[in-house]
């Protein structure tokens, strides 16, 4: 159900930013693109996993979950390429910009400095980690399907990470 609904997020930022981007006016649409912001929720999902690869992994290997949870991965790691700058200065004030829940912002403070670069370095370490870890699945043939359009995009990330 997690990745049903962050999927239909995507479509709906979608959807809200190309009409944003023709009628500028309305302030509604551009309160719902920056809630429903595709490179915030991926933070945030980074973030409540801990930044645990492994719960990823979890995820994609799962008959329930495995087909959605690439679908959404592969999705978000393209608006991530798109949106590079934004996703690597991710901090603590894009969560109070977007109206994330004052819960959400104390977790993250008790969590530490959740700045710009921590969030990138853990998020950046997770992903990379992720890579890394679905390459030795599939070298060893223990992985369920074919992760290669999943593997291509986390190459692409550890490319833009590297400049």
């Amino acid at each position: 159900m997690l990745f049903c609904m962050l999927l239909q997020f995507l479509d709906a930022s979608v959807v809200a930013f190309q009409i944003q981007s023709k009628w500028a006016c309305y302030n509604e649409l551009h309160l719902l693109s920056s809630i429903i912001n595709p490179v915030c929720l991926f933070h945030i999902l980074l973030f409540s996993l801990k930044y645990d690869h492994m719960v990823l992994i979890d995820y994609l290997i799962s008959k329930d979950t495995g087909v959605l949870c690439a679908r959404y991965l592969l999705r978000c790691l393209r608006f991530v390429s798109q949106s590079w700058q934004s996703f690597a200065k991710f901090s603590t004030s894009e969560l109070e910009v977007t109206g994330a829940s004052s819960k959400r912002r104390k977790l993250s403070d008790e969590d530490g400095a959740f700045t710009s670069s921590k969030a990138f370095g853990d998020a950046k370490e997770c992903l990379i980690s992720l890579k890394n870890k679905l390459e030795e699945l599939c070298r060893k043939n223990l992985f369920p399907y074919n992760p290669k359009a999943l593997l291509r995009s986390l190459s692409r990330f550890q490319e833009l990470c590297g400049q």
